[in-house]
């Protein structure tokens, strides 16, 4: 994941811990792409925040998912990355 990815989670990560506090706990996203990279034999789901469009978050899913097995495979992809997050320590560049 790029820096500005990682900023972004973060920043997403932060709303949706404030929103939690707030009592709304009905987050929810949208899958709106599945890509395969047919070259590296990697694919990655693309969500979109339902309730606010500018909010998008890329995922590697296991390589040929299928329509059928993406939204499960999302959400594990969801669930991993933020449990890598919540421990991420954040550098300034140099």
């Amino acid at each position: 994941m790029v820096a500005s990815q990682l900023e972004l989670l973060y920043a997403m990560l932060a709303c949706g811990k404030e929103a939690m506090m707030a009592g709304d706990t009905a987050r929810s996203a949208t899958i709106v792409g599945l890509n395969h990279d047919l070259r590296r034999k990697r694919s990655f789901v693309l969500l979109e925040w339902d309730d606010d469009a500018e909010k998008h978050l890329s995922l590697p899913v296991p390589f040929g998912c299928s329509l059928e097995n993406l939204p499960g495979e999302a959400e594990k992809a969801v669930r991993e990355v933020s449990a890598e997050t919540a421990a991420l320590k954040i550098h300034a560049a140099d």
